[in-house]
């Protein structure tokens, strides 16, 4: 079974953007133009961060639940979660020899706090071929594709535009009071869960970190480098929401500093 998480990583016996340049014919001279610099999405930033943050806390909550049934042997391989109006569905199940069926032996359903989840055991397993199925070839993809260091990573698939996945590795927390930072990457996967469209590697090697909360005079916010980006990324403000207790972190990426605060949002520091 996969890792999941320690806190919130809690470790598992478990854009092709297209250019389109069009050419104008002027008799005259050209006028003087200013380029104007595309603002920062950073909404789009704060909630898939905080999506990553909730799939990666169901994926801890959802199997403590899976294992008090002692799954058989050989049942589960993998875990795939979707976010419906009523909260998280995590499908704990493995992909069939052929790869056309995603086959579910354990359904959990997030009951009335994100920390509670109801378990179905089906006995023969549901297949799946539609959502589940390519959610699960879409983190099997990225697993087999991105080359790491000797350690538990974690895999979030969340949905993008057009039925396509944006899929997350994160370095898993292996130990009580260190967390890892870095070693991140984002994937854009297709609909079917077998092709790569954009890789984006999101920071450098992976830095463990020890948790500074019970420090004598622990800090009032963090602090790191984005040597990658310009602009804070999804897992920055996953990093910030997954710790406990909760800080604000500011992040120095290309020339400025942002300040990530503890509901997500990101603003620029003055």
């Amino acid at each position: 079974m996969e890792a999941s998480a320690v806190g919130a990583n809690k470790p598992l016996a478990h854009s092709l953007w297209i250019f389109v340049f069009a050419a104008f014919i002027f008799s005259g001279p050209l006028p003087a133009q200013t380029t104007k610099t595309a603002a920062p999405d950073f909404a789009t930033i704060t909630a898939r961060g905080k999506l990553l943050t909730e799939y990666d806390a169901a994926g801890w909550h959802s199997t403590d639940a899976v294992q008090e049934l002692h799954p058989k042997e050989g049942s589960v391989n993998k875990y795939v979660g979707r976010k419906t109006k009523a909260g998280w569905t995590m499908m704990y199940g493995r992909i069939s020899d052929t790869w056309d069926k995603f086959l579910i032996s354990y359904e959990a359903v997030q009951g009335d706090t994100p920390e509670k989840f109801m378990v179905k055991e089906h006995n023969p397993p549901l297949e799946d071929t539609g959502y589940f199925l390519h959610a699960a070839r879409a983190n099997e993809t990225v697993r087999y594709n991105y080359v790491h260091e000797n350690r538990a990573y974690n895999v979030s698939v969340l949905p993008a535009d057009d039925g396509k996945f944006w899929v997350y590795i994160v370095p898993a927390q292996m130990k009580g009071g260190v967390y890892p930072f870095g070693g991140d990457a984002r994937y854009l996967i297709s609909d079917d869960g077998w092709t790569i469209l954009e890789k984006t590697q999101l920071h450098d090697q992976v830095e463990d970190q020890q948790d500074d909360a019970k420090d004598p005079n622990p800090p009032p916010s963090r602090q790191h480098t984005d040597t990658l980006s310009e602009i804070p990324v999804e897992t920055d403000v996953f990093y910030v929401l997954s710790r406990k207790p909760l800080l604000p972190e500011y992040v120095t990426a290309g020339k400025q500093k942002f300040l990530i605060k503890v509901d997500g949002t990101i603003q620029v520091s003055k």
